[in-house]
């Protein structure tokens, strides 16, 4: 007769139930993480979303001279009261506003585009360490999506950029953090400036939303994309295109070997010629790319004072 003994118990029986049991609490797990981090940060300023946008974004990849990584630029964010607002196909942009915002006579909003590293933080961040040189809110949408590199990532041509600005503009509107009074400018940086000639003609065509009263566009024209040439779309442009909007050019001199120069020089002749206005081409002995990191808030460049003494003068101007 066999004697019972416990450590010989035949236990297969027992492992199917706790393995289900195992996978269901670790489901269970993840469902209460994500809910977690799609909860808005109390920011005060309208509703916002924690979210994990598509491409490198969501890394802690640093980009550029920046010394803050994605993740520390949203935590900056959150910490100075500003949110992630979602856009449509799971794009997004980066607010803040100044805690006097409501209150405030004279509103200036800097909306600005990233260049080819994709990054709507190193935008955001940029501007938000000069922020009390310009004393502007701060809106950098992203409009890059995919991995870690140029040739990996897929941007969005310029309509539908200008798709994303409508509905940041109306969103704004209907918070009341802008009204007819409100000064906007458009800032784009590298491919984002060249995003900035066209988006201009968007906003100056009879259907669009003459809602920007000056375009900065920040070391970079179309024809880096376009062997020297105008993109298609500027080439299609009417001689009015450019009907009452105003520029503010940058380049520094050493940039691409001087090409930048060359470049934005022919687009100050282009956008005269179709009814634009050049308020200021700003050539900077440099060979940095971009405006934005020729000084910083302890140690300004003329460059960069010259650009916030701009946006600072700007009025009201559709």
């Amino acid at each position: 007769m066999q004697s019972f003994n416990p450590g010989n118990r035949d236990t297969r029986g027992l492992l199917h139930p706790l393995v289900i049991c195992l996978a269901l609490l670790g489901t269970a797990l993840l469902l209460l993480w994500d809910q977690a981090q799609a909860m808005p940060p109390d920011s005060g300023h309208g509703p916002g979303r924690r979210i994990h946008p598509p491409g490198p974004t969501a890394s802690h990849h640093r980009e550029g001279p920046g010394p803050l990584s994605v993740q520390e630029v949203r935590d900056l964010l959150e910490q100075a009261g500003g949110t992630i607002e979602s856009l449509p196909n799971g794009f997004f942009s980066l607010q803040w506003f100044p805690a006097d915002w409501k209150s405030r006579k004279e509103k200036r909003i800097i909306v600005t585009l990233h260049g080819s590293g994709g990054h709507a933080e190193r935008m955001f961040h940029l501007w938000y360490r000069n922020r009390q040189a310009h004393d502007c809110a701060i809106i950098a949408p992203q409009y890059a999506r995919g991995g870690e590199g140029q040739g990996s990532m897929r941007f969005e041509d310029s309509p539908a950029i200008y798709d994303q600005l409508r509905i940041i503009v109306q969103r704004l509107r209907q918070e009341n953090k802008a009204d007819d009074h409100t000064v906007l400018v458009l800032h784009g940086f590298s491919r984002g400036a060249a995003r900035v000639f066209e988006l201009a003609a968007l906003d100056r065509a009879p259907d669009g939303m003459r809602a920007f009263s000056a375009f900065i566009a920040d070391s970079g024209t179309t024809m880096a994309e376009n062997h020297g040439q105008l993109s298609p779309m500027l080439r299609r442009l009417s001689s009015t295109a450019y009907d009452g909007a105003r520029f503010w050019l940058y380049c520094a001199t050493g940039d691409h070997g001087g090409r930048t120069c060359q470049g934005m020089r022919r687009m100050q002749a282009f956008i005269t010629s179709h009814g634009g206005q050049v308020d200021d081409l700003c050539v900077f002995e440099s060979d940095r790319h971009g405006l934005l990191i020729t000084g910083g808030p302890r140690k300004r460049s003329t460059a960069l004072d010259r650009l916030f003494s701009y946006i600072g003068d700007l009025s009201l101007h559709r």
